[in-house]
């Protein structure tokens, strides 16, 4: 139910928790999860709801909001580079002036057509809303830039309108601009699809541990591939201002000198080399370092079920080592003894009746009668 609520500071909020409990004679130390948001007032370590709850009963583990999570990561990433934090707002201007007039609108569709995306605004919560905003710009980039060029000429527009649409023009055309579209493009597409599923019905932890780890060993994998990014931005559009053969700027090295050192040396950087390493290695180290981090929470907790998704396939050492490791995690619940028992029953079930055929956590399901712990699907 929703429960109204007069704060938002940790400890009322708890206050409202455990009286709700009370109230309906539910007691609190039966619980065995809680998740929330991300907001520090629920998730701190420290004294967030979630620690507070815990304090409490010591067995309602925290598991985050996956989806709100995978945000978060995004925006990280989009704050760590100064070129990327103007690069959204540029985009949202876009969106701002076009759709600021019916005129502007019908002189956008009319290069878009029917089949391309129209531009998007962006949301600082919802990342679906990012990658509509970049997946629009990349798909239409050419009948944008078409557009913006055509009102920059058109006389019957003030003149205030025709400079706008102008500065917009020279700067999503630039080809810094370019290449951030194409690399942005590419890990948002995959962002969303990743947060997509973790927001479906049937999703699980074990389910939802694959996906995370797989998007971080795809962000990984693209870390090695600038040079494509670049050479697909390089032929992304004809009309770019090409950066990437600017001459080379000189750049102080950030080393700390003794008064004996003088000068340091300068290190040469040539306008590919400044994407490369000004923009695209912050871009996916962050999206690396807090997706890593993030997951850490969900790993924890799937750590101690996920054995019983390869139960077929386990020794009875292994099933032994897993249920122990379980029954101590949760001692007022788990017998070690009887819980191997039934594993090693269940297992041999699983052998017999889903042969080859891949286990998830919905497909199990654990329940307690008269003091025995038995598996059922």
């Amino acid at each position: 139910m929703f429960v109204p609520i007069e704060g938002h500071n940790a400890e009322y909020l708890t206050e409202v928790v455990v009286k709700f409990f009370k109230d309906n004679d539910i007691d609190i130390n039966d619980c065995r999860g809680q998740s929330y948001d991300n907001a520090s007032n629920m998730s701190g370590r420290y004294s967030g709801l979630q620690t507070r709850i815990r304090e409490i009963n010591k067995y309602a583990d925290y598991i985050p909001c996956a989806g709100h999570s995978l945000n978060l990561v995004g925006v990280k990433a989009a704050e760590c580079v100064n070129a990327v934090v103007k690069y959204f707002y540029i985009v949202q201007n876009l969106y701002t002036f076009l759709s600021g007039s019916t005129y502007r609108w019908q002189k956008l569709l009319s290069y878009l057509g029917t089949k391309k995306k129209v531009v998007k605004s962006l949301s600082a919560t919802r990342w679906s809303a990012r990658a509509d905003a970049i997946i629009a710009l990349f798909t239409g980039h050419t009948d944008i830039t078409k557009a913006l060029d055509d009102l920059s000429k058109d006389d019957t527009q003030s003149n205030e309108t025709r400079f706008e649409a102008k500065t917009i023009l020279k700067q999503i055309t630039k080809f810094e601009n370019v290449f951030i579209t194409v690399v942005w493009h590419e890990i948002l597409t995959r962002i969303n699809d990743t947060s997509k599923n973790l927001q479906k019905e049937n999703m699980d932890l074990y389910i939802a541990c694959s996906l995370l780890n797989s998007l971080e060993l795809y962000l990984l994998d693209i870390r090695d591939k600038f040079d494509e990014f670049l050479e697909k931005a390089k032929s992304f559009t004809d009309i770019c201002e090409s950066e990437s053969t600017s001459e080379p700027r000189n750049r102080r090295r950030s080393v700390k000198l003794t008064r004996f050192e003088g000068e340091s040396e300068h290190t040469q950087f040539t306008g590919d080399e400044k994407l490369k390493i000004e923009i695209f290695y912050p871009i996916i180290d962050s999206l690396c370092s807090n997706l890593k981090t993030r997951k850490t929470a969900y790993e924890t907790v799937n750590d101690n079920f996920k054995f019983f998704t390869a139960l077929p396939n386990m020794t009875y050492e292994g099933i032994k080592e897993c249920c122990e490791k379980l029954a101590r995690k949760y001692d007022q619940d788990i017998s070690a003894e009887n819980l191997i028992s039934e594993c090693l029953h269940y297992k041999h079930y699983l052998r017999d009746t889903r042969k080859n055929e891949e286990l998830f956590i919905p497909d199990l399901y654990i329940h307690e009668l008269n003091y025995r712990l038995i598996l059922f699907k």
